[in-house]
C-alpha cells in the first residue's frame, strides 16, 4: 500500500514539474522591450533579456513592445512549445529592417541564474499590470 502511494505521489510531482516551461526573450543588439503573453504585460521595467518562469500552457500569443517607440511598432507572434523546457526567442531585424520574434533554442528546464546585465527573471502572471502597481503614498487627488 505504501509503495503504491509513493508511486502515485512521484508521478504527480514529476508531471507538475513537466507541466510548466520557462520562456526567454532577448534582443541581439540590446534593444529594451516589454513582453505581453495573451495580452498581459509580464515585465514592469523594460529589459533586453526577459525570462519568464513557470509558464503553464503550451502556446501563447506574444507581443513585444519596444520601450523607445522610434525603434519599431509592437510586434507579435503565436508561439507553441513543449512543456517542461526552457525555450529561447530572439528579437531581431529581418532583411527588410523590420523586427521579428524568432525561435532560437530549446533545452531541458534547469532554472535561471541572474548573472547577466539587464536580465529580468520574472514569474509568469495573469494579473494585469495595473493590479500589480502600488499607488504612490504621496499621490493625492485632493488639495488642502
Amino acid at each position: 500500500m505504501h509503495r503504491i502511494f509513493f508511486i502515485i505521489l512521484s508521478i504527480f510531482f514529476s508531471l507538475n514539474l513537466l507541466g510548466q516551461s520557462d520562456l526567454v526573450f532577448f534582443s541581439r543588439r540590446g534593444e529594451v522591450f516589454y513582453v505581453y503573453l495573451n495580452g498581459i504585460q509580464q515585465n514592469i521595467e523594460p529589459g533586453s533579456i526577459i525570462s519568464i518562469k513557470e509558464v503553464p500552457a503550451p502556446n501563447y500569443r506574444v507581443k513585444v513592445r519596444f520601450h523607445y517607440k522610434k525603434q519599431s511598432s509592437p510586434i507579435g507572434k503565436e508561439i507553441f512549445f513543449n512543456l517542461g523546457r526552457e525555450i529561447n526567442y530572439v528579437i531581431e531585424q529581418n532583411k527588410e529592417g523590420k523586427f521579428e520574434i524568432k525561435f532560437y533554442s530549446e533545452v531541458p528546464k534547469v532554472g535561471f541564474k541572474d548573472t547577466l546585465l539587464n536580465h529580468q527573471i520574472l514569474n509568469y502572471t495573469r494579473i494585469p499590470i495595473e493590479g500589480r502597481l502600488k499607488p504612490q503614498e504621496n499621490d493625492s487627488t485632493t488639495l488642502k
